[in-house]
């Protein structure tokens, strides 16, 4: 199935006794290409004076460099006993080749080989002088070497990874057009269940949380309790959940006035992204936010429950969620999306505040080939109606229908 993608083309330069290498770029490029190419949108294009040059009157390396160098977006150049033919400008084809990368900011993968070789297969001239310009480039870039033909490939498929992404972000840091990797964020609003954009308007009633301290402890009836045996006897196997009626009032007052907050992510770009880890603050002018993770909410509970097999974990939400701060902060991390594709997170939490207010939302956003974190803001009004209940209602309401009050 056909594919949009971005081609990179990757310039092969050596001199005549690099053979084995230059298959072994060809092989890990294919390979890369067979992994990566259709999730994230890119093709390698490995180009070499055997494949992708042809005649042409000139002098022989400035037509090279027209074909195939000057169109390239990056090298890679392995060098063993030879600097190469002389041409003239520079010592060697594949050294004006670097040289000519370097100049206009492009990536160059440098390596030498220290793979065995026989001595009288070694021209002393040519080592002499690649020696040189070795001693010469050490001074000026990062360059590696290899023992042996599998080590090289190992280290050129970790580096070749590297380098791409690289690339790309430089890429995407200097397009003036459309950006190959960009993204957008908005609100989605899981009520109406759309996309609300940088903006949205949440609503909430506030019942007065210190209601909670003038509830009385529930007391179980015998029937609750538990059944009678064949004999007749009534034999108790559960105990009454004291807390029930706050539990009640809290799961209330978290339905209340809690929203879930959720984001969507939209791939506006030309190629897949991955890697993509977010960081929200989410801050109000003064400490009047609730903040709730889904783990973190009051869940139902029975007028029986033994809630002592819980250990201490009940009681924990039950301060928290009556907290209120001027801040929050939460991160998540997101599934690879494709281009020009939407994704919702999951719920991230659930937000409220006790007042109306403006909540602000930072995002920095970290992915795979952003050369530098992405900022973006978002904006809630958040819209509180105060409401007003008594434990009386609280306890009556329960009593009367055997839920909490709406």
């Amino acid at each position: 199935m056909s594919f949009q993608a971005q081609v990179f083309k990757i310039l092969i330069a050596s001199p005549s006794d690099i053979i084995a290498e230059r298959e072994i770029i060809a092989q890990c490029i294919r390979e890369w290409n067979a992994v990566n190419s259709k999730e994230r949108n890119i093709v390698l294009l490995p180009v070499g004076w055997e494949s992708d040059s042809y005649p042409s009157f000139g002098k022989p390396q400035k037509v090279l460099n027209k074909q195939m160098v000057d169109p390239a977006d990056m090298l890679i150049a392995i060098f063993w006993t030879r600097i190469g033919t002389e041409t003239e400008d520079y010592i060697s084809g594949t050294v004006e080749e670097i040289e000519r990368m370097k100049a206009t900011n492009k990536p160059a993968m440098v390596y030498f080989s220290d793979v065995q070789i026989s001595p009288t297969q070694i021209e002393t001239t040519q080592l002499a002088k690649l020696n040189e310009f070795k001693a010469k480039i050490e001074k000026q870039a990062l360059i590696d070497s290899y023992a042996s033909h599998s080590e090289f490939k190992i280290k050129l498929q970790r580096q070749l990874d590297l380098q791409v992404a690289q690339l790309i972000s430089q890429t995407n840091s200097i397009s003036t057009k459309t950006n190959p990797i960009d993204l957008a964020v908005a609100i989605y609003e899981s009520d109406a269940k759309t996309i609300a954009g940088k903006s949205a308007i949440f609503k909430g009633e506030y019942f007065d949380p210190n209601v909670i301290n003038t509830l009385p402890d529930y007391a179980a009836s015998p029937s609750e309790l538990g059944s009678k045996n064949e004999f007749g006897f009534l034999m108790y196997s559960k105990s009454p959940n004291k807390d029930f009626y706050r539990h009640q009032f809290l799961n209330f007052f978290q339905t209340s006035l809690l929203n879930p907050l959720r984001i969507s992510i939209i791939n506006i770009g030309t190629m897949g992204i991955r890697d993509i880890h977010i960081d929200f603050s989410i801050t109000a002018a003064k400490d009047v936010l609730y903040f709730a993770s889904i783990n973190e909410l009051i869940r139902n509970v029975s007028p029986t429950e033994d809630l002592t097999i819980l250990g201490k974990t009940q009681d924990i939400v039950i301060k928290d969620i009556l907290q209120t701060s001027a801040k929050w902060e939460v991160s998540d991390d997101f599934v690879p999306i494709q281009p020009q594709r939407t994704m919702g997170s999951k719920i991230l939490g659930f937000i409220g505040a006790k007042e109306s207010t403006e909540i602000t939302i930072n995002l920095t956003i970290y992915a795979e080939y952003f050369s530098k974190p992405r900022t973006e803001q978002l904006k809630l009004q958040f819209d509180v109606t105060p409401r007003a209940i008594s434990a009386e209602e609280i306890i009556k309401a329960f009593n009367d229908a055997n839920k909490a009050p709406k």
